[in-house]
């Protein structure tokens, strides 16, 4: 088999693959076996394309050669962390290399292979129901249920990753529910939605919650119709008689740790201006000390990328962000689908309030900021062809009906 028949085989194979990864994030049962995933369902299939796919996209795409010049900038920071050797620079390249690799088969194959991805997203929402569930009794059914907070099962264990994780699937089934024209497809979504609001509260994650509510607001604003409307007062009712029937929940709510947080940011903050211009370097610890509590992380991306990374590394995320938002919205304005730009909203805000470094493994970092920015930045060409042609993003979110609807339209 020559080199081009290879290359065909994984380009065939790549959209299953990547789908599959993607819906293991909810369903792996480690870390260990979702990196594994990675490297044979990804990794593997993407390496005989990943240079051709590179090359193209650093040649025509600004945004992705940021996103480069970004990932390098933070993974040669091991040059002057403190604590530096060979081993762990070799980890922290191995570790850079990967999201570089999953932003540019993210990007390619929401550009060449749009239609495959609407049964990748449908593949994610059902894994996430599926996940929801296993959580769901894998807890509960040695701690007292709803009081006691949901420890995830599987890869994401963190109760905050993993109300994060689960409301940004939420995001795309109100969006499907939302754009949907039969009423079946709407109470599915709708149910579906409302099933995630109610496991996202199990979590106890406020740092969920409140960018869901924030994010579904913004929908109200954008797309201000009694359908929207009927939606935020359902998902508000739903939670609110949720914590009212359990007056435990709605307590942990509203107690005092959830000013830790800030406490933690101005520490690191203030540790961060030692070294304001290249960070302390990506192998340093950042470290804060709130009610006799030692924390080591620094619980925002952006006080950790100013830690770890200095002024040069901040500036150069915020063109990222700002890069993406404004591609996320531009593609809104013209195709009247926001679902994108929501998508990078919710998932900016929840690394606003957790995490610290975006280089690592298949991790929550991967869903919350690399796969909307990816899908953000693989819409550049298309804004400058606005019109031309139906955008993959609307492919993937409409059912079968409604993309031969706007398919006649066209």
């Amino acid at each position: 088999m020559d080199l081009i028949s290879i290359k065909k085989k994984c380009s065939s194979l790549l959209p299953y693959t990547y789908g599959f990864f993607l819906g293991a994030f909810f369903l792996a049962p480690s870390s260990k076996s979702l990196n594994n995933l990675f490297y044979l369902t990804v990794l593997a299939p993407a390496l005989p394309l990943f240079w051709d796919q590179f090359s193209k996209l650093f040649k025509n795409n600004i945004p992705f050669r940021i996103i480069v010049f970004f990932i390098l900038y933070c993974s040669l920071s091991v040059f002057w962390s403190p604590t530096s050797d060979f081993g762990k620079s070799l980890r922290i390249f191995r570790h850079a290399i990967y999201p570089l690799i999953f932003t540019s088969i993210t990007i390619h194959l929401f550009e060449t292979k749009p239609n495959a991805f609407e049964k990748i997203l449908t593949w994610l929402i059902v894994a996430a129901v599926i996940g929801a569930a296993v959580n769901i009794f894998m807890w509960y059914k040695d701690n007292p249920f709803p009081n006691s907070r949901m420890v995830g099962w599987g890869r994401i264990d963190n109760p905050i990753v993993l109300g994060c994780s689960y409301g940004l699937v939420a995001i795309i089934t109100a969006a499907r529910a939302f754009k949907a024209t039969a009423r079946t497809n709407i109470f599915i979504y709708l149910t579906a939605t409302i099933a995630l609001f109610i496991f996202i509260n199990l979590t106890q994650s406020r740092l969920a919650l409140i960018s869901l509510f924030i994010t579904l607001l913004a929908i109200v604003v954008l797309r201000l119709n009694r359908k929207t409307v009927i939606f935020l007062i359902t998902a508000v009712m739903t939670t609110a008689i949720f914590l009212l029937l359990e007056p435990e929940l709605l307590q942990r709510y509203l107690d005092k740790t959830a000013l830790e947080r800030f406490f933690i940011w101005k520490q690191v903050f203030f540790i961060s201006m030692d070294k304001p211009f290249f960070g302390h370097g990506i192998l340093d610890r950042a470290s804060a000390s709130v009610h006799g509590i030692t924390y080591r992380t620094p619980h925002s991306i952006y006080i950790g990328t100013f830690f770890y990374f200095g002024i040069f590394g901040m500036l150069t995320l915020i063109y990222i962000i700002f890069s993406a938002l404004r591609l996320a919205f531009n593609y809104a304005k013209q195709s009247k689908d926001y679902v994108l730009f929501l998508l990078c909203i919710f998932g900016l805000l929840c690394l606003a309030g957790d995490f610290g470094i975006l280089l690592d493994h298949p991790s929550g970092p991967w869903l919350l900021f690399w796969l909307p920015i990816s899908l953000a930045v693989s819409q550049s060409k298309r804004n400058e062809k606005a019109g031309q042609r139906t955008s993959s993003f609307d492919i993937a979110l409409n059912s079968k009906a409604t993309i031969d609807k706007s398919s006649e339209k066209s």
